[in-house]
């Protein structure tokens, strides 16, 4: 669970999954103190770089012919897993950092 700096207020994973995915907010806001909470460089980098494994998957799906009831559910685990890993990497800092 990720706390704010300043006030020390626990951020939901939902939450987290919720601005991020949902209403693409950036940069958060701590809902008891109204603080900015920004990525940090590591997170950003590694959270983008997640971006390309389901184009991945499903051309290695098609490629392969897979069935499409197994193609479903590969892609239904990868995308549940993603929900589950996105919110553990991500780190919040009060300074926006740079990325190089």
């Amino acid at each position: 669970m990720k706390k704010c700096s300043s006030c020390g207020n626990r951020i939901s994973r939902w939450y987290i999954i919720k601005e991020t995915l949902g209403k693409k907010q950036y940069p958060l806001v701590c809902d008891q103190c109204g603080q900015k909470l920004y990525f940090t460089a590591r997170s950003l980098k590694i959270s983008y770089s997640l971006v390309p494994v389901l184009p991945i998957v499903l051309l290695l799906l098609l490629l392969f012919h897979i069935p499409d009831w197994i193609a479903g559910v590969v892609i239904l685990i990868l995308l549940t897993s993603l929900f589950v890993i996105y919110p553990s990497i991500v780190q919040l800092t009060n300074d926006e950092e740079r990325w190089f």
